[in-house]
């Protein structure tokens, strides 16, 4: 009896310890742009990195040791307040996701030497991928059989104090971004790339003497001449309009003589139930389409209809405030290049309908877009592209003159 009891000991005692370093996790790690291990190098910890409106995002966990842990909590909130909560129970407007539901799950070990740890994931529901949505969350991890929930990103917890015993848990933060619109319904692959040059009856001249913009009869610009009466070499492009055999001008201009004055054309479109209906309209989305000049004035007026999905209408106003109404630049002198453009869109249909705006700009400024570059400013709301590098046209090789010889491209 006495032998049997001196055998046990030593058993029962490396039992008890094993117990006690399992009940904590050592670390806690997720880092939105970090890489995960076994997964193509382009996946991220969050995926994607930076939501879109309508993305599935998914936050990837890693969790040091396996069997040291048995819990794993994501606490997030969609107001834009801090979340709260501990070991799977949330507080206030905090939302908890719990691996015993399934949700964060396992996925594989890393086993690359040393102890092994884990990786999960975990799938945020849809409501954390509405448009302007600002998300927060906090990941934690704990054993069932007692000792303190680990959160991310502390390391040095598996003896019951971190390594930074005072650092808080950290909050991760997004904010969703529109969706991208992609190239269009008028494509099997409409969520991917960028919409393609589509110009239709191309009429209508909006301008003010100082600037002159074409438009066609889906309300797309596609050229902008400035500055035009009085210099014929604009802004250092050639005024040579499109090849279209006797219908242009001037007529039966030779492949490659397409005048591309700034702009090849910008466009609008209407996102509707996760598909992008560009406005150029190359698969019939839009009908019933009119254009006409307000009386007496230079105010181009499109109309046309959406009814693919809904019933909107879709107006559209261009003008160039003449001379008087001009707002003045920053040296106090009138900005003449101005072209406006407005859109009003009226649903007709019986139920609301949510949709999104879209304006795509394709431009080739100095008559092309080797130099182009372009930028977004948040805080006017504005797209802005440019191009002030200094050349001579005869070197560029863009869409340059050739009426006349080389000359510096300055403007």
């Amino acid at each position: 009896m006495n032998y049997l009891c001196k055998g046990l000991f030593p058993v029962i005692t490396l039992c008890l310890l094993a117990s006690t370093a399992g009940a904590t996790p050592d670390y806690v790690r997720h880092d939105p742009a970090l890489g995960v291990y076994g997964e193509t190098a382009d996946i991220t910890m969050r995926e994607p990195e930076a939501p879109r409106e309508g993305d599935a995002v998914i936050v990837w966990i890693h969790i040091g040791y396996q069997f040291w842990y048995d819990r794993v909590a994501v606490y997030y909130t969609m107001d834009g307040s801090e979340p709260q909560g501990s070991k799977g129970n949330a507080s206030g407007s905090t939302q908890v996701l719990r691996s015993e539901t399934g949700n964060p799950q396992f996925v594989r070990n890393e086993n690359t030497g040393g102890p092994v740890s884990d990786w999960w994931k975990a799938t945020l529901p849809p409501g954390t991928s509405q448009y302007g949505v600002k998300v927060r969350y906090k990941i934690g991890s704990w054993h069932s059989g007692g000792g303190p929930e680990v959160f991310a990103n502390n390391t040095g917890c598996a003896d019951g104090t971190c390594d930074d015993p005072s650092a808080p848990a950290r909050t991760f933060e997004y904010r969703v971004n529109i969706a991208w619109p992609g190239r269009g319904s008028a494509f099997e692959d409409h969520a991917n790339g960028y919409p393609p040059i589509h110009i239709w009856k191309e009429e209508a001249i909006v301008g003010n003497g100082s600037i002159n913009t074409q438009i066609d009869q889906n309300g797309s610009l596609y050229d902008v001449y400035y500055p035009s009466a009085g210099c014929v070499q604009g802004m250092g492009t050639k005024n040579e309009g499109y090849v279209d055999g006797e219908d242009t001008f001037p007529p039966g201009l030779p492949l490659g003589h397409r005048g591309q004055m700034n702009l090849n054309e910008a466009f609008a479109g209407l996102r509707v139930d996760g598909k992008t209906y560009w406005m150029t309209n190359q698969d019939g989305s839009y009908s019933d389409h009119s254009q006409a000049y307000i009386t007496d004035t230079n105010v181009l007026n499109t109309y046309y209809r959406f009814t693919t999905a809904g019933d909107i209408t879709v107006q559209q106003w261009d003008f160039s405030p003449r001379a008087g109404e001009l707002p003045n630049d920053k040296g106090g002198q009138p900005n003449r290049g101005i072209h406006i453009k407005r859109f009003i869109l009226s649903n007709n249909g019986d139920t609301e309908k949510t949709v999104g705006f879209y304006y795509f700009g394709d431009f080739a400024l100095n008559g092309g877009d080797s130099y182009d570059m372009m930028f977004a400013d948040a805080s006017r709301g504005a797209m802005v592209a440019f191009d002030n590098t200094g050349r001579n046209t005869s070197a560029s090789g863009e869409y340059n003159p050739t009426s006349f010889g080389d000359y510096t491209k300055a403007v």
